[in-house]
């Protein structure tokens, strides 16, 4: 009896010692660095193992390597891994309570030293905290092309005629590496064409940034992260790239677009520095065509019809180079400096260019144009940084970045016309008419940014920092006009100063284990002043919060909701008032008086397991920018930027990321439901004019994983008829294929890829009037067809290093101008 009452005293005392041990929770600690180099390895993956060789948990190391894991307590081990290195495991015993594990160094992997690159199957698609990611170095349509066509192929991202990149309709700011892209418009066009797409690692697309970021772009931010330089040592790579298409129909009288391309990347990287050098070679031919029929009601109560039909052959020279160094000074101080030199040269010519009108039925006129664009920029950018590390267990640490732009810009437009006039149905007279624009523009920006960065609590990260920038535009423009000779008819200079003074702050969390949490607030004070006839100093405070909360109640449940305000400032493009023109009847021009933009957005989201995730939102745009349309009674039209009204944006989104359908294939589908409302203010005649329906977009891709270093990737994308401000624009679609393999153990890579399949790449949209007096249908079609065949090849040694958060210069997006990338 007493032996008995002691076994049950002593198992009653093991059964709550290990109740206890269950309830417990251990925290673990650690920084992951490299081995030879003592260098933090980023994203490596950490995770605890149990005796039996199940996952307790996991995670993936910031970017300072540093690692944080959450278990109950208990017998386990740790395991590291990461590509390139060998796997580290050790048996930790009984964990509880905070275990501080310190450093794990990897050792690289012998075999990776004989290779150049690493084949891996990354998802393509994979939705983050608080963006989404694409991860396009690996797919074949990321051989060959260039940063513009990867782009496209970006769920729910369309680039409009004047080169702006949306996102499910919305304008974005394009950022590269954490920086601006520094232009938007035509410049960026342009930019992103000479942008390597084998450069590209990833797109993360961001439509609720926090606060570190600068608050401009109505629909959030694209960032393109380019490849890191993953090579110890002395190493590089090198590749050729070209390719065309015939083209004949209707509109087309037989041509063949053609692009050629060359690059070299050169990286060397010891224990204290790393450089890079990159250089871009491009040239592309491209034929575009835009058709705009006309009807409206004159004064005396007749109905003209006029036609404009062009074809233009682009022809784009880009080029760009790239210098960057890191000096790491020791283990707390980092000062790097980056040099970016991206130009273009560009001609935009039509191949025929007519306008015929027509009154009750009777010709009026025919004209025959030719149309002749020039333009050419040199950019300079430089970036001087400098990281400190004030405590390495807090993540504390300061950035401070200078920067400094510069970009000369000429355009030359010039039109000869030959007009037939008609009188009782035959041809009265012809006259022969001649414009030239000379355009000039000069952009200067200076900018100063401070970052500072901590952990408080041990587990809330605080980001505070502060930015001041100036930017400086010169614009001068000339005209000249005649029949034979040209004479000047007009000279302007436009000047534009702007001052922005920024500061911000952020945190973010985990609380509770299942609930994460992330708010910030930024402010921003822009002062601006310009030239022009009638202008007036613009001087205003504005404040943008941003909230993040999201909900994991277990490991296949995700639930997440954001709200966020941003702002579009007007592009100096668009405030430039010199008239530009597009053919005999179209002119375009800025306007001095535009106002910014904001726009409200709030988001909930619904994820679920790795592959599914379901979304809904809505977002207000107030001072919402339109190009609005005016006609005079000779049929001239004349687009003027102008804030249209108010905007609303009802959207909700089903995406399966990367499924695996099999071993070798993967699928990955986006679909948006879209509901838009738009109406005026301040635009007469408007008063009852309402432009509002519901839109679909449609995105898919499958790719082929096969034996051998054989890849396949098919993809497409279609949008519903769409309506926003006064336009309803049509159906758009495109499919691609591509197909890439590797040789020499990966060292060598063949790719040959096809664009718009079905050549149906085009966008047409009509233009409502809200006074019912004229019809507008505007036809533009892209031969964007192309067969490119690609060969790259890469050399050294595939080890891991660090990549630093540096440069910041949100406000050369603006310099967007007309005149570039023709």
């Amino acid at each position: 009896m007493v032996l008995t009452m002691c076994v049950a005293v002593c198992m009653g005392g093991f059964d709550a010692s290990a109740a206890r041990m269950r309830q417990e929770t251990a925290i673990l600690r650690g920084t992951v660095v490299e081995k030879a180099t003592d260098e933090p390895l980023g994203w490596a993956t950490v995770a605890l193992v149990a005796p039996d060789s199940t996952i307790i948990c996991g995670t993936t190391c910031s970017e300072a390597g540093k690692f944080e894991l959450s278990a109950p307590a208990g017998p386990a081990k740790i395991r590291v891994s990461m590509i390139g290195y060998a796997d580290y495991e050790q048996y930790l015993g009984v964990i509880s309570g905070e275990v501080e594990v310190g450093e794990i160094a990897l050792d690289a992997e012998t075999r990776m030293l004989e290779g150049a690159m690493v084949s891996e199957t990354v998802r393509l698609v994979e939705m983050k905290m608080d963006k989404l990611v694409m991860n396009v170095s690996q797919s074949a349509f990321a051989q060959g092309s260039n940063a513009l066509e990867l782009m496209k192929k970006a769920p729910g991202v369309t680039i409009d005629k004047d080169g702006n990149v949306k996102l499910n309709g919305k304008t974005v700011s394009v950022w590269i590496d954490g920086r601006p892209s520094y232009m938007d418009g035509k410049s960026l066009e342009a930019l992103l064409r000479s942008t390597n797409s084998e450069s590209i690692d990833k797109f993360e697309i961001m439509e609720h940034p926090s606060s570190k970021y600068d608050a401009a772009g109505q629909g959030g931010i694209i960032n393109i992260k380019t490849k890191k330089n993953m090579l110890a040592g002395f190493n590089g790579s090198l590749g050729i790239g070209g390719g065309g298409m015939f083209f004949k129909d209707r509109y087309n009288p037989g041509r063949f677009p053609w692009q050629e391309s060359f690059w070299l990347n050169l990286g060397l990287r010891t224990a204290k520095t790393n450089t890079t050098f990159s250089i871009y070679e491009g040239f592309y031919n491209t034929d575009f065509l835009i058709a705009n029929s006309l009807k409206f009601n004159t004064a005396e109560g007749q109905t003209m019809n006029q036609l404009t039909e062009s074809l233009f052959g682009n022809f784009y020279h880009n080029f760009n180079v790239k210098l960057s160094h890191d000096w790491f000074i020791n283990d707390r101080n980092t000062l790097g400096a980056i040099l970016y030199i991206p130009g273009d040269c560009s001609r935009f010519n039509s191949v025929y260019s007519t306008t015929s009108q027509s009154i009750d039925g009777l010709p009026l006129l025919f004209s025959d144009s030719d149309v002749r664009n020039r333009s050419k920029s040199i950019q300079y950018t430089a970036n001087l940084n400098y990281t400190h590390i004030f405590d390495e267990a807090r993540s504390a640490e300061m950035t401070v970045n200078l920067d400094y732009y510069h970009n000369d810009a000429e355009a030359d437009n010039d039109q000869v016309d030959s007009t037939s006039i008609y009188k009782d149905e035959v041809v009265d007279q012809t006259l022969r008419s001649c414009k030239q624009l000379l355009n000039d523009n000069i952009y200067n920006i200076y900018s100063a940014k401070l970052d500072y960065q901590t952990i408080l609590w041990k587990k809330v990260m605080l980001e505070a920092g502060a930015k001041w920038a100036l930017s400086m535009t010169d614009n001068a423009t000339r005209e000249l006009s005649g029949s034979e000779e040209l004479f000047p008819t007009l000279e302007h200079a436009f000047t534009y100063r702007e001052h922005i003074a920024a500061a911000y702050f952020s945190m973010a969390g985990q609380f509770w284990q299942k609930l994460t949490a992330k708010v910030g607030l930024r402010g921003e004070y822009t002062n601006s002043f310009g030239d022009w006839e009638g202008a007036k100093p613009r001087s205003y405070f504005d404040l943008f919060p941003t909230v993040y909360l999201g909900f994991t109640p277990d490991q296949k449940w995700r639930v997440s909701a954001s709200y966020s305000r941003r702002v579009n400032r007007p592009r100096y493009s668009q405030l430039d008032p010199t008239k530009t023109f597009v053919d005999s009847k179209t002119y375009m021009m800025g306007n001095p008086d535009l106002l910014p933009q904001y726009s409200d957005d709030v988001n909930l989201a619904v994820g679920f397991g790795q592959h599914l995730n379901l979304a809904v939102g809505y977002n207000h745009n107030s001072n919402m920018f339109l190009q609005l349309p005016s006609f005079e009674e000779d049929g001239t039209e004349y687009l003027t930027w102008g804030n249209f009204g108010v905007g609303h944006l009802g959207y909700a989104s089903f995406s399966v990321s990367a499924l695996p359908i099999a071993k070798w294939l993967q699928w990955t589908f986006n679909l948006n439901g879209l509901y838009t409302y738009s109406k005026p203010k301040n635009i007469e005649g408007a008063e009852n004019f309402v432009n509002k329906g519901f839109a679909g977009q449609v995105y898919t891709s499958f790719s082929f994983i096969l034996p051998k270093s054989w890849r396949i990737d098919l993809d497409g994308n279609c949008t519903t008829p769409m309506r926003f401000g006064l336009y309803r624009v049509d159906w758009m679609g495109m499919a691609n294929v591509a197909v890439k393999k590797s040789l020499l153990d990966n060292r060598m890579t063949l790719s040959l890829r096809c664009d718009d399949i079905f050549r149906t790449g085009s966008n047409n949209l009509r233009v409502l009037d809200p006074t019912g007096k004229s019809d507008s249908f505007i036809r533009q079609k892209y031969y964007g067809q192309k067969i490119i065949f690609d060969l790259s090849w890469s050399f050294g040694k595939a080890q891991q290093t660090k990549a630093r958060k540096v440069g910041n210069l949100e406000e050369m997006s603006r310099t967007g101008s007309q005149g570039l990338g023709k």
